[in-house]
């Protein structure tokens, strides 16, 4: 979404005043966006995989990633830790 998690969790839930938690908010587009990638719905660089080699590093939750990956059949490519802030 191109900010912070805790950011536009915060903005959808001041938006929906008293209709969803922040967790309920964040859970929800977590659960949505997590479906569309892991149907697919995820855009790569064709050839990208073939002419580089590949790192990853995101700001995103875990779940996310690991569902762009799958989605997009990468995860393969990748192996490795997570490393906290």
């Amino acid at each position: 979404m191109g900010v912070k998690t805790s950011v536009w969790v915060n903005y959808m839930s001041e938006r929906l005043p008293g209709e969803l938690s922040p967790d309920e908010v964040m859970n929800e587009i977590l659960n949505r966006m997590i479906s569309c990638y892991q149907a697919g719905d995820v855009s790569v660089m064709p050839g990208c995989r073939n002419k580089y080699k590949l790192g990853l590093a995101s700001g995103s939750p875990r779940q996310l990633v690991e569902a762009a990956l799958t989605g997009a059949n990468w995860s393969h490519f990748f192996c490795g830790s997570s490393v906290e802030r």
